[in-house]
């Protein structure tokens, strides 16, 4: 696998439901092991899981590279081959259910990129409020409600932050060109941008992403788009920040709820 220099950190919940019965007795660790070592080879790690009567759910972090709707596609076919293979096979409903997971909540990421400005140290208030005034938030993007598609329900929220090459600091004028290209960005890919704070050398942003599209080409894409837009193809530095979140932080994943 080849390295990148981006950074990453993607996890997400995937729950499926019978479609009628119940599960039988979970499989022992051999099973577990082989199916484990079969969903790497997707890009998947299986973190966690959870063997009930009426369904299964399973925590993953994944490559950059994997939708969740591909998530959702080889959790479910591979699960259900192994099955097959140890005479236990089951049918699961075609709905399931993907949810982004981080280690902070929605509301904690929200809150965090809302009041990035307000913490950052600048000697000019003026420059502060030029800032400002480019923050953005979209009350229409509602990042607690799923996107519904034939195979189900996605959760699918990221983080991201994209850095000025060599610290650069934006003006006002760079600054409101980064906030329309990434509202540019997401209306011509199906995105929705909850939150934007434009820093003096960084930008945060909030992002739905369309569930058939993986974290690396959202994150590039908007990457890009804002990059154009502000007329510098070389505003950012060739790296970036993703990671999923959701209303669930892994702590309360990882202790059940």
């Amino acid at each position: 696998m080849l390295s990148s220099p981006h950074a990453f950190l993607l996890r997400y919940g995937w729950m499926a439901w019978l479609s009628s019965t119940t599960l039988p007795a979970e499989p022992g660790a051999a099973f577990w092991s082989e199916l484990a070592a079969n969903w790497q080879g997707d890009g998947l790690h299986l973190l966690e899981r959870r063997w009930q009567a009426d369904g299964l759910q399973l925590l993953f972090s994944a490559t950059p590279d994997v939708a969740p709707i591909d998530l959702a596609r080889v959790a479910k076919g591979r699960l259900q081959h192994a099955l097959r293979k140890a005479g236990q096979a089951v049918e699961f409903s075609r709905k399931i259910a993907v949810r982004a997971l981080g280690e902070n909540t929605r509301a904690t990421v929200e809150a965090y990129i809302r009041d990035q400005l307000q913490h950052c140290e600048l000697a000019d208030p003026r420059y502060r409020d030029l800032l400002q005034r480019q923050a953005f938030t979209d009350p229409a993007v509602r990042l607690e409600e799923p996107v519904e598609t034939l195979s189900g329900r996605y959760w699918y929220n990221l983080h991201l932050v994209l850095v000025t090459d060599g610290r650069w600091r934006m003006g006002e004028n760079e600054a409101a060109r980064v906030r329309a290209g990434a509202r540019a960005a997401a209306a011509a890919c199906g995105y929705g941008v909850a939150k934007i704070s434009i820093m003096p050398d960084h930008a945060h942003l909030a992002v739905r992403g369309r569930p058939d599209d993986p974290p690396r080409k959202i994150a590039e894409t908007i990457q890009k788009e804002t990059a154009r837009q502000a007329g510098m193809l070389g505003l950012w530095k060739p790296t970036f920040y993703v990671g999923t979140f959701g209303e669930y932080g892994m702590a309360a994943v990882r202790g059940g709820r």
